[in-house]
């Protein structure tokens, strides 16, 4: 039996979605604030949540995001978000906050139930919108794509290198020639070469000298910790190797920063200046402080306030705390 959870802050249509769907045998879970939605979700982990788009004092996009963003979540669970807007702003936004599929208001049941089955089973369902797919920012992204001209780079550095222009493959290039029936009387084979080195110096350089064409270069290095730029002439292996040692020893240097912070130093008290301290009294202030802890999680959860048992928690708390404040002494400050 797949688990939903159907979050919407209207109680009747919220119900009404609800008991359609428990129809159909889904298990449903019912939460009416997006902080209860997210608490739920990351502690059941539904097989697919049912997100209302329009919410008073929050944005659903925005929990959207901060569920996916949740590994475990976004391996087992699936967000399906119910909204009036279904322009193409509007698909883009929930494509990036990495909602699966957005169905437009009023609903059609049929299509929903049966969109909700697909993706119980995790079936493929096309995402609202088309979105970058290299968004990452992490450390270890490349950020490479077909459409981007960059990734080429040490390849064409490479071709630069001896081995690669090389008299058996400036004969090849002449023989290809030949068979297209292109003139090439009087061309010398040593001069040819010559000129596939120049051609491809030149490409390289104008690639360098370009910022705006370099620009996805230089993020990449950023990324690598600001390495120097690599020399002409290695090949495409070695410069991936140099980078990936870069990134080690880059990696290592901050975790002996992180592992090597030595423990904070405190001056121990004089036998003299030292006060003993009631069992029974740390015991008290730590129950005190849990259950004003909880008072307070318990005050911030809409229309809690009126629930008249939270005055008699108020009435309790403040009792233990002016015990607290009755059991500690007097302590001289001394001055220096």
């Amino acid at each position: 039996m797949a688990s939903l959870i159907i979050a919407d802050e209207n109680e009747g249509r919220r119900n009404l979605l609800a008991g359609t769907l428990e129809r159909e045998g889904f298990n449903v879970t019912r939460t009416s604030t997006l902080r209860q939605t997210e608490g739920t979700a990351l502690g059941t982990m539904p097989d697919v949540l049912v997100l209302d788009a329009e919410w008073r004092s929050a944005d659903a996009l925005d929990s959207a995001q901060r569920l996916m963003a949740d590994p475990e979540f976004s391996f087992k669970s699936r967000i399906v978000l119910l909204s009036r807007d279904t322009s193409r702003d509007m698909l883009i936004s929930a494509a990036k906050a990495g909602i699966h599929e957005v169905l437009g208001k009023p609903l059609n049941m049929s299509l929903l139930i049966t969109q909700l089955k697909k993706h119980a089973k995790k079936e493929f369902v096309p995402p609202p919108a088309d979105v970058a797919t290299h968004s990452s920012q992490g450390f270890f992204d490349v950020n490479l794509s077909l459409q981007d001209p960059t990734w080429a780079m040490p390849m064409l550095q490479n071709m630069l290198n001896p081995e690669v222009i090389n008299p058996q493959f400036v004969e090849d290039i002449l023989a290809k020639l030949a068979e297209d029936e292109v003139e090439i009387e009087g061309v010398d084979s040593s001069n040819l070469g010559t000129l596939l080195k120049t051609v491809f110096g030149q490409l390289l350089e104008s690639q360098i000298d370009d910022e705006e064409e370099t620009l996805q270069i230089k993020n990449v290095q950023e990324n690598i910790g600001q390495k120097k730029s690599q020399k002409l002439g290695t090949s495409l292996e070695d410069i991936l190797q140099e980078e990936a040692d870069e990134l080690t020893e880059e990696i290592l240097e901050k975790m002996e920063e992180i592992l090597g912070e030595g423990i904070p130093e405190y001056t121990a008290l004089e036998e003299d200046l030292k006060i003993k301290v009631d069992p029974e009294f740390i015991n008290l202030v730590k129950f005190s402080s849990e259950s004003i802890q909880e008072l307070l999680w318990e005050i911030g959860v809409p229309g809690r306030l009126n629930d008249p048992s939270l005055g008699l928690w108020v009435e309790d708390s403040l009792k233990s705390v002016g015990d607290i404040l009755k059991s500690i002494p007097e302590v001289p400050i001394e001055e220096e």
